[in-house]
């Protein structure tokens, strides 16, 4: 058996494909040729010029109809050595049909420049692509037939790639032109892949002479519907997605873009946001999420690379294709903090002589919330206990703003309703002193001394 084609690639469009089906047809078969489920249709006059291709694998029919047509042809070629041969192992030629069909037997040309020989195939699927190829070979190594050089031309099609082997002439991209006086050291193939059909669902080739008169038909062709992959999303940009801020409503939509621009299904996606906050609240991250559906005929990967709002983003390719981009916003802000106007410390017991120092200081706060406790712990200056006469002592009480309020410079404070001094420290809390009066001075005693009478 011949060799099977091979994966065709497409390297500008990153598409590689593989045969769905492939079929052959010999157009001047000879008893004892290969002829396992193939067809032989041939120019009309000469045998069944028209009908369904049949898939080599399993010689079931293909949607696709050959229709040969000529103009001004001789006919086939006598046998024996008319009828040329294969071309030699390795071609491309050879490696192409060898075993599957075999390319001995020619179309003669006619006798002026006008002649050719048209294959038009109907039947085929708007929106999949097709491979073609034809050869011939006269096998005559002289002059005058290495100069026989056939011309090949594919129309009506929206798009087609030339795929034929490397050193044909090729005209443009739809036309190619080889002898087929002598292509046996050659091997020449006329080859398209990725044609494209249009909506019409047919395309042509047509087989005439170079130039003159002198040239072969076609002796054998090929035609395979390709099976065409997914083109890889290298890349997704997501954008517009506003930052959160505290207290701000999540966005909801985010615009997407892909690499190729095909790639993506639509060009905005729906954004969730971990944790789903809604208003924002203050110092928190939040994570914002989309998923993204690829558009037909294109996929991600593991290797799609994604941005958010022009920051390197995580991407998860979940198990039903889709991609989901991740991305962790900087924290929103702290909430900002209430200021605490006043403080009145109380039920401080005034020094006295003698007595024991107090150490619990009864709090209130305007705002009432704003403080933590509503008792503090009293030390004095001097620390001294029992406290001693004719002294100053100064109460001081160091105080903690609860939760979501702030000391501040304005703050001010009384201690048993005087005023007092405060001082805001370094780590946001507040001391509160009040000097009270001096300490009563010590008694003075006094001794009296009496005379002693005795009588």
């Amino acid at each position: 058996m011949g060799m099977q084609p091979t994966k065709i690639v497409d390297a500008e469009a990153k598409i590689q494909a593989e045969p769905v089906w492939t079929a052959y047809n010999d157009l001047v078969y000879r008893s004892g040729q290969p002829s396992t489920n193939i067809t032989q249709y041939t120019i009309p006059g000469e045998g069944t010029s028209t009908g369904i291709l049949k898939n080599y694998a399993d010689g079931s029919n293909t949607p696709v109809t050959v229709t040969i047509t000529e103009s001004g042809v001789q006919g086939l070629s006598g046998s024996g050595e008319y009828d040329g041969s294969e071309a030699n192992s390795g071609t491309d030629a050879y490696l192409t049909f060898h075993g599957i069909v075999d390319s001995t037997g020619l179309i003669v040309y006619g006798s002026d420049s006008t002649w050719w020989v048209d294959l038009t195939f109907t039947g085929l699927t708007a929106g999949k692509t097709y491979t073609f190829a034809t050869t011939a070979n006269r096998n005559r190594n002289e002059s005058d037939y290495i100069s026989r050089v056939s011309r090949f031309t594919i129309s009506d099609v929206d798009s087609a790639t030339n795929a034929s082997t490397t050193g044909v002439t090729v005209v443009n991209n739809e036309t190619v032109a080889f002898s087929t006086g002598y292509n046996t050291v050659n091997g020449y193939v006329a080859r398209w892949t990725g044609i494209v059909p249009g909506e019409d669902g047919d395309f042509k080739v047509r087989v005439s002479a170079n130039s003159g008169n002198l040239g072969y038909g076609p002796a054998v062709f090929y035609l395979a519907e390709e099976i065409v992959s997914d083109v890889e999303i290298e890349s997704v940009a997501v954008s517009d997605i506003i930052a959160p801020v505290a207290l701000a409503i999540p966005d909801t939509s985010a615009t997407v873009a892909a690499d190729p621009a095909a790639g993506i299904a639509s060009p905005t996606a729906a954004v969730t946001w971990q944790a789903p906050d809604n208003p924002f609240d203050y110092s928190t991250v939040y994570t914002a999420s989309v998923t993204l559906t690829a558009a037909s005929g294109h996929k991600f990967t593991d290797s799609t690379t994604a941005t958010v709002n022009g920051q390197a983003a995580v991407v998860v390719l979940n198990g039903d294709g889709t991609l989901t981009v991740s991305y962790a916003f900087p924290k929103t802000a702290d909430m900002p903090l209430t200021a605490i106007t006043s403080v009145v410390v109380s039920d401080i017991v005034a020094p006295v002589a003698l007595a024991t120092p107090d150490v619990l200081a009864t709090i209130a706060a305007t705002p009432v919330s704003g403080i933590t406790s509503t008792s503090a712990d009293v030390t004095w200056d001097p620390d001294e206990n029992p406290f001693d006469y004719s002294t100053v002592y100064t109460a001081s009480v160091t105080l903690t703003a609860a939760s979501g309020y702030e000391f501040t410079s304005g703050t001010t404070a009384t201690v048993n309703g005087q005023e007092a001094d405060v001082v805001l420290n370094g780590d946001g809390t507040l001391t509160v002193s009040y000097a009270f009066p001096m300490t009563g001075a010590e008694p003075v005693i006094y001794y009296l001394y009496l005379p002693l009478i005795l009588k």
